[in-house]
């Protein structure tokens, strides 16, 4: 059974998804500061956390939006299939995979940095990003996920 949780408060995040992950301390950029999460539980063990940093400043829409599963979510599709453009490492020695967003008009409207630790999937995705140059994108994303505790 699929199920999606209504936005619950980022302290209240553990009683449904209760295995320990870490979260940005750094983004480029003022957050609102009602940041919530969404968990989507797909059968009786597998479950999906999102957490959308919305920007402050009114009329920005690019955003970081943070996933992390407790199984293969997103890997297999990106990473397996050879999805991303360059693979990384994290500042833990931890592998990364890196895929800008597609530039046709039906491809994905964002920049991803996917990797697993712990046995924990985490993607970090630049949704709506107005930034052309890719190396900013990236680092941007490489900084933010060397970042998190």
């Amino acid at each position: 059974m699929d199920r999606v949780t209504d936005p619950i408060p980022l302290k209240e995040l553990p009683k449904y998804f209760p295995v320990k992950f870490k979260v940005p301390t750094f983004l480029p950029y003022d957050i609102t500061s009602d940041v919530k999460g969404e968990v989507r539980t797909l059968g009786k063990k597998n479950a999906v956390l999102t957490i959308k940093y919305k920007q402050q400043e009114p009329g920005r829409n690019e955003y970081i939006e943070l996933n992390v599963a407790n199984f293969p979510y997103s890997f297999p599709d990106l990473v397996e299939e050879k999805r991303f453009q360059e693979q990384m490492k994290l500042n833990n020695g931890t592998s990364a995979y890196f895929k800008n967003k597609d530039d046709y008009e039906r491809g994905d409207e964002f920049a991803t940095l996917i990797w697993k630790e712990k046995g924990i999937e985490y993607q970090l995705l630049y949704r709506n990003v107005e930034e052309s140059d890719k190396d900013t994108i990236k680092q941007n994303l490489l900084y933010i996920a060397n970042k998190m505790k």
